[in-house]
């Protein structure tokens, strides 16, 4: 079975490449929506980066994916047909990497990269209040947090560009995942 895993800066695309692949007929798990759900659930008085950084501290850099992947490995193994293939979106480090690969035996790392200005648009269109200096520091935790040994060449086994068209995008996913 082919399993990806969905890497990126915020805005770069991954919640798109996530929804091709569900139109493909993969089965998918976002982990930033596993993160959002647990921030309401368990969240206190802090921010949501402030909560990931807690949880990662406590817990370990993959906390979030290993929920999301058992959810998902639950949802595979429930079903009647096996699924073109597995995609977890927002994978954030080497260890949550590991994870994915663990539970399914394989799992292949797609960075997705997207130019600062168009990632800016594409969240201001999403979060009203999101501002170039919010991103750069929402990038630079990320990135320390674990994201930048992904982005860097070795650190990934595929790499998407959307910085341009929608449709062009999506050509690559199709190439990809298709």
């Amino acid at each position: 079975m082919k399993v990806y895993t969905l890497s990126g800066l915020s805005g770069s695309g991954k919640t798109t490449a996530k929804a091709y692949a569900d139109r493909l007929g993969y089965e998918t798990v976002s982990v930033g929506a596993t993160v959002r759900r647990a921030y309401r659930e368990r969240g206190r008085a802090e921010s949501i980066g402030e909560f990931v950084l807690r949880v990662h501290e406590t817990d370990g850099r993959a906390q979030f994916t290993r929920e999301a992947v058992t959810t998902l490995a639950d949802r595979v193994s429930n079903r009647p047909e096996s699924p073109e293939g597995i995609v977890v979106e927002g994978v954030h480090s080497p260890a949550s990497v590991r994870t994915v690969r663990n539970e399914f035996g394989t799992g292949r790392v797609v960075w997705i990269h997207a130019p600062l200005a168009a990632r800016l648009e594409r969240l201001e269109q999403r979060e009203s209040t999101c501002r170039p200096s919010e991103l750069l520091a929402r990038d630079l935790r990320e990135l320390n947090s674990g994201l930048a040994e992904l982005a860097a060449p070795f650190g990934h086994d595929y790499y998407l560009s959307n910085g341009r068209t929608r449709g062009e995008f999506e050509r690559q996913l199709d190439a990809l995942l298709g």
